[in-house]
């Protein structure tokens, strides 16, 4: 065999070394700050529409760097439906952001948030006019970010959009909704050198 063989033989080895360390990522798995409960599994039941609560006595308004991590972060609406998603994405020139994420025609909102006080105000934005099987939970979403007037956290992994009428609940997403796979990075002991004569 040849040095080049000898080569491949060992990337090869390494990568299933690295391959050997990934694994599917569950709702357990992927919720490391907080348990998993059971309103972060995901439901393909397109009827559903979020709930609105009441806002948790451990929630803190999302102020200065948290509110950062907010808008800088994926979230998901609970119940969570397969694929629905909230974004916050700049608006370019203008100040704020638009919420992005839904399904059907979009959720047609931007705010406008004050990095102070963690309080909100909203515009409306045009959105698309396609008829879909059911736009509930999408509309659901888009009231409560309109009805909303202060976004507040518990932990790392929950957000809250509240106002008078009580709080839309989201959770971050960590991907483990998407279905992707996490690797972890695990020390492999180096093979011996090969030499060929």
């Amino acid at each position: 065999m040849t040095n080049r063989h000898n080569v491949f033989k060992l990337i090869g080895a390494g990568s299933v070394a690295f391959l050997a360390g990934c694994a599917p990522l569950t709702n357990a798995s992927a919720h490391s700050s907080t348990p998993t409960t059971p309103d972060t599994y995901l439901t393909t039941d397109y009827s559903a529409v979020p709930e609105i609560v009441d806002l948790p006595a451990d929630a803190t308004p999302a102020t200065g760097e948290t509110l950062l991590h907010v808008m800088n972060s994926t979230w998901v609406p609970q119940p969570a439906v397969d694929g629905i998603r909230v974004s916050f994405v700049p608006q370019g020139s203008m100040e704020g952001f638009r919420v992005e994420g839904g399904p059907c025609n979009g959720y047609g909102t931007a705010i406008h948030p004050n990095v102070d006080t963690g309080a909100y105000t909203t515009t409306s934005l045009p959105v698309t006019r396609m008829a879909c099987d059911t736009m509930a939970y999408e509309g659901a979403v888009t009231e409560a970010f309109r009805n909303g007037t202060r976004f507040y956290t518990v932990g790392e992994d929950t957000l809250y959009v509240a106002g008078a009428q009580g709080a839309l609940k989201l959770v971050r997403d960590n991907y483990e909704l998407a279905g992707l796979i996490r690797c972890e990075i695990t020390r492999v002991t180096p093979s011996p050198r090969i030499v060929t004569p």
